[in-house]
C-alpha cells in the first residue's frame, strides 16, 4: 500500500516523439547523482516508473529540478495510493525565477509573492537578499 508508495516517483517526458529510453533510464540516476541504485520502469511511451532506495535519494530528485533530458521537460509525481499512472495529471513542475529591476521599496515579501503570483503557484519566496 501506501509504505510501499513511499519511495517511489512518476515521470514524463514532454516531448512529441519517444526519447532514447535505454540511454535516459541509463543517465538519469547519473544526473540525479543518487547515492543508491534508482529501479526504473517503463510505463509507456516516455512515462516511466522510479523506485528510490531511500527517501534521501528521492527528495533530491523531487525537490532538485526542473529537470531535462534530450532538450524535454523532465516532470515528476508522487504516485498517491492506488490509481492508474495513465490518469496522472504531468502538469506542474517548480521553476526557480528571479526578478530583476524590482524598485527598493517594493522589495518585499508581499510583492514577491504576488509577482511571483502573475507566473505561477508560489511556493517560497527567498528573502535572504535584496
Amino acid at each position: 500500500g501506501e509504505k510501499r508508495l513511499a519511495f517511489r516517483l512518476v515521470s514524463r517526458i514532454l516531448s512529441n516523439k519517444i526519447v532514447n529510453r535505454e540511454t535516459f533510464i541509463r543517465l538519469m540516476p547519473t544526473f540525479w547523482r543518487t547515492v543508491d541504485e534508482v529501479e526504473t520502469k517503463i510505463v509507456s511511451g516516455n512515462t516511466f516508473f522510479f523506485t528510490f532506495k531511500s527517501a534521501t535519494d528521492l527528495n533530491r530528485v523531487l525537490h532538485g529540478g526542473p529537470w531535462i533530458f534530450d532538450k524535454s521537460l523532465l516532470v515528476l509525481e508522487k504516485p498517491i495510493g492506488k490509481g492508474d499512472i495513465q490518469e496522472m495529471a504531468f502538469n506542474t513542475t517548480a521553476f526557480w525565477v528571479q526578478i530583476h529591476h524590482i524598485p527598493l521599496l517594493c522589495r518585499t515579501k508581499k510583492i514577491g509573492i504576488f509577482l511571483g503570483g502573475l507566473i505561477g503557484e508560489v511556493q517560497e519566496i527567498d528573502t535572504s537578499s535584496t
